[in-house]
């Protein structure tokens, strides 16, 4: 891959650039304090807003390395971060990269994070020269795993009342 490191993209509806400083607030505020947000992430909901000072300034100084990618996803409507996208893995020796996202609660539901992914895919495939892309929605699993569990549970009360139905009507008989 030829890496060049976090460059603007643009859509319809968003900017994705690189973080500031002056986006911390917004980080903290949006999403990063968050419980719901980042109960499936792979770090803690921010207790205060100097933890999103600090994780900022580190992105910060990794912008040097141009194989670094860690957008502000900036819905125009507003003019702030209401969120972030990244690669949080690569493998060089396949040209695989993985993209890890996060979306305020607000935002959910509007296909932004689509919207975003979709313009980081292009980027990492037509400029970097990725052959391969990961990304996974842990929450969205897990919701459909319990959407299953409660469907089984349903059906095997269900099976179980029938069950009981025809025990008594046996008795009856």
């Amino acid at each position: 891959m030829k890496h060049y490191g976090t460059q603007r993209l643009e859509t319809e509806r968003l900017v994705l650039r690189r973080f500031t400083k002056e986006d911390a607030l917004a980080m903290y505020q949006n999403w990063a304090s968050d419980e719901e947000v980042t109960k499936y992430l792979t770090w803690p909901t921010h207790t205060c807003l100097e933890v999103s000072q600090k994780v900022i300034a580190d992105w910060i100084k990794s912008y040097e390395k141009e194989d670094y990618y860690q957008w502000a996803i900036v819905y125009k409507e507003q003019g702030k971060p209401i969120g972030s996208i990244s690669v949080v893995e690569k493998k060089e020796e396949i040209s695989m990269v993985h993209i890890g996202y996060c979306i305020g609660r607000d935002w959910w539901h509007q296909g932004i994070t689509s919207e975003a992914l979709k313009a980081v895919m292009e980027f990492l495939f037509d400029v970097v020269g990725a052959n391969r892309i990961e990304a996974r929605q842990i929450h969205l699993l897990k919701q459909e795993v319990e959407k299953q569990e409660k469907e089984i549970k349903q059906e095997q009360e269900k099976m179980q009342n029938e069950i009981r139905g025809d025990a008594a009507k046996c008795g009856l008989e």
